[in-house]
């Protein structure tokens, strides 16, 4: 009786401590998947912005506006940061074709493309043309 007794004390103690084991297993999992999803959606988000800002600025200095892709190709390869690269599709009324720049041709299947749409006037003598710009950025 006296050893059955002990027995069952060492029973409770083992079943806690695998329970503390296994809850603590649980977490720090779904703590490591929390983690690495975050990371994933900083790194796009920071693409995304990258994408934006640049269209900002070349709209803001009036590169935009002149809806030469030379140009517009040579403000985007000033400001773009050196680890992505980037395509633009303008379309506007000033222009009867779409006008496409890129940093990069060769694109892989494999990489993560986040794009963006951003709508504007160009400005070319004296009138204000409706036009839109969607952006293309992938890491290299």
């Amino acid at each position: 009786m006296i050893i059955l007794i002990d027995k069952k004390g060492f029973v409770l103690s083992l079943d806690a401590a695998v329970a503390v084991v296994l809850v603590t297993i649980i977490l720090m999992g779904s703590a490591f998947f929390f983690l690495k999803t975050n990371e994933t959606f900083i790194v796009n988000m920071q693409m995304l912005r990258v994408g934006s800002d640049i269209t900002a600025v070349l709209q803001a200095d009036g590169t935009l506006d002149t809806l030469d892709p030379l140009q517009i190709k040579s403000g985007i390869e000033e400001i773009l940061p050196i680890s992505y690269n980037m395509r633009m599709l303008i379309n506007s009324t000033a222009s009867s074709s779409i006008i496409i720049v890129e940093t990069e041709s060769a694109q892989t299947n494999k990489k993560f493309i986040v794009a963006g749409k951003r709508f504007f006037y160009a400005v070319q003598g004296g009138n204000a043309y409706p036009s839109a710009v969607t952006y293309e950025v992938w890491p290299k």
